[in-house]
């Protein structure tokens, strides 16, 4: 019955945009929410078997028999409050998974990922949804570290590399091409440094120095700065190769060894 229900409310504010006067559909799009609205009234209730819903239930199962019910002290920590040491920014490419690549238990990492594991400059107009993130990891959870996970074969850094000449518009994104140009100064460095390189390596560099430029981008946050500076926190970056199965990382910004006063000369 809810399921139908939800079908239902999803059919009734599909029926409102078409009628409202603020929103002023042309025929084309028009006559796609209609048929959307055909298609959900012919399949209500959903067809069974549904194999994707097979899918997340057995994998939910596989869960909590191998991990929820195996670690029912964890879990009990866990239902009372969470204190992650990381907090990871990674690519929202399906292969690229924090928690399978390192092996994170539930509540070893609070995670944030997007297209290309970018961290934009902060801006309290803009991207706010990646500024909250962070705003929360470190005044509320206080996580000890910062990973900016890059990887291979990025297609958010391709596409960041193949940008079309603005006076282009045979291909574009509503979304995607403004996002990857937080990139920008990553792509600018990795061409001008490497002329004349094939495309595959300068791809696999502007992977690698995007994660830095992320690095650097998260400096523009106070409360990172005034965190690192009071030597809590740590800045990461990290490369995944899942065609060799290789990792990386470097920790950035490390802060030089203090000075030591001469050793006295013996008389």
């Amino acid at each position: 019955m809810a399921e139908k229900q939800y079908s239902a409310d999803v059919v009734e504010g599909l029926r409102k945009i078409l009628i409202s006067e603020e929103v002023r559909l042309d025929e084309e799009v028009q006559g796609k929410v209609e048929m959307l609205i055909a298609e959900l009234q012919r399949r209500i209730p959903f067809p069974v078997p549904d194999e994707d819903a097979q899918t997340l239930y057995n994998g939910f199962q596989s869960f909590k028999t191998n991990v929820f019910d195996q670690h029912p002290n964890l879990f009990c920590e866990l239902a009372k409050a969470q204190h992650p040491r990381y907090l990871v920014f990674a690519c929202s490419d399906s292969r690229v998974s924090p928690s399978t690549i390192f092996n994170f238990m539930p509540g070893q990492a609070f995670v944030s990922r997007n297209i290309a594991n970018m961290v934009p400059p902060f801006d309290q107009l803009r991207h706010t949804e990646t500024g909250a993130v962070i705003e929360y990891a470190i005044k509320a959870l206080k996580v000890n570290n910062i990973l900016v996970i890059g990887h291979s074969r990025c297609g958010g850094v391709e596409r960041l590399m193949n940008l079309p000449d603005v006076s282009d518009h045979s291909h574009t994104y509503d979304f995607i091409d403004d996002w990857v140009k937080i990139g920008l100064p990553a792509k600018k460095k990795v061409l001008e440094e490497n002329n004349g390189l094939p495309c595959e390596e300068l791809l696999k560099l502007c992977e690698k120095e995007s994660v830095n430029n992320s690095l650097g981008n998260l400096l523009t946050y106070p409360y990172v700065r005034d965190a690192m500076t009071s030597g809590h926190l740590a800045l990461r970056g990290g490369y995944y190769d899942f065609v060799n199965g290789h990792f990386e990382q470097w920790r950035a910004f490390t802060p030089p060894p203090p000075v030591m006063p001469p050793m006295p000369q013996p008389f």
